[in-house]
């Protein structure tokens, strides 16, 4: 792959972060280059040395995980490996579309597993592509909630769909919409 992968690691636990620095600190391909207490730090941090990876808790002060991630998307996102003890936010980490997911206490083997996932989306985001996929469905998800683009309509036996563009108005007819 070439280079070394920095990466930064947060979490409101201290003990926590330490035992990621000690499991970063046995590859010899990774550098931690920072580290941070809450959501708040970790944007500042994240946006100013640009980290390749980041091992990012979910539950914080300030802001939690998510809203790191959210921050962080129109400037510079890295690849995200969510950290937290609660597995029900697993779902809405692959949402936001975070290369992994640990899951308190992991093991040596799973804490390995969520590397190669690292290494081999770093190593083939060359030209940042993976970068500005996540960026752009980033983006696509937050224009989704902003305006219909289309209405679905009975006609006769079926259903047609409307562009939003196409009406003008709704009148109320009845149990009907016109």
């Amino acid at each position: 792959m070439g280079g070394l992968i920095r990466a930064v690691v947060v979490d409101d636990e201290p003990l926590a972060r330490e035992g990621l620095k000690l499991h970063l600190a046995k590859e010899p391909d990774v550098v931690v280059a920072g580290e941070a207490a809450d959501g708040r730090k970790a944007v500042g941090l994240i946006t100013s040395i640009k980290p390749d990876l980041v091992f990012l808790d979910v539950q914080m002060p300030v802001l939690d995980g998510f809203q790191v991630v959210e921050a962080l998307a129109s400037t510079c996102l890295p690849t995200i490996v969510f950290v937290t003890a609660y597995d029900q936010y697993a779902l809405k980490a692959f949402e936001v579309h975070a290369l992994d997911y640990l899951l308190k206490p992991f093991t040596a083997e799973r804490f390995q597993t969520s590397m190669r996932k690292a290494r081999e989306e770093i190593a083939a985001r060359g030209s940042h592509d993976s970068r500005r996929r996540l960026l752009e469905l980033i983006a696509e998800r937050a224009g989704e909630q902003a305006h219909l683009q289309r209405f679905v309509i009975r006609s006769g036996e079926g259903y047609r769909l409307v562009p939003a563009a196409d009406v003008a108005s709704f009148e109320a007819q009845g149990n009907y919409v016109r």
